[in-house]
């Protein structure tokens, strides 16, 4: 599990497809923005992007209150990887609202993907 709060930590995401770093620095950017270049995301405003590469994972965010069988999440979107032209695997981007101004955006690869987050798909 990779926890991006920051763009300027999204650098360290050169294993990942392209698509997927995108999306990533998209969200990190705005919050930057919006809630500060210079925050602590665990304790200040904004949130954080978590990367899910395993599904084993998944069980680890329950120990942070995250359950993401039963937890509804305010989005889903499919994030759709190619290279030279053959579809690789998608992953997905779902975001879940701790409160007003506290999110956690779950970046996953679609075979590993709850089906109620597949469910809420967009």
């Amino acid at each position: 599990m990779i926890k991006i709060g920051h763009v300027r930590e999204v650098s360290q995401l050169l294993q990942l497809p392209q698509e997927v770093v995108e999306e990533v620095r998209e969200a990190t950017i705005t919050l930057d923005q919006c809630y500060g270049f210079n925050r602590q995301v665990d304790i200040d405003l904004g949130g954080f992007v978590l990367i899910i590469t395993k599904e084993e994972e998944l069980y680890e965010l329950k120990n942070n209150n995250i359950d993401v069988w039963t937890i509804c999440p305010e989005f889903v979107d499919r994030i759709t990887v190619t290279a030279d032209n053959e579809k690789m695997g998608d992953w997905t981007n779902s975001l879940i609202l701790a409160n007003s101004d506290f999110s956690i955006s779950l970046i996953m690869p679609l075979s590993i993907t709850p089906q109620n987050f597949i469910d809420m798909m967009t």
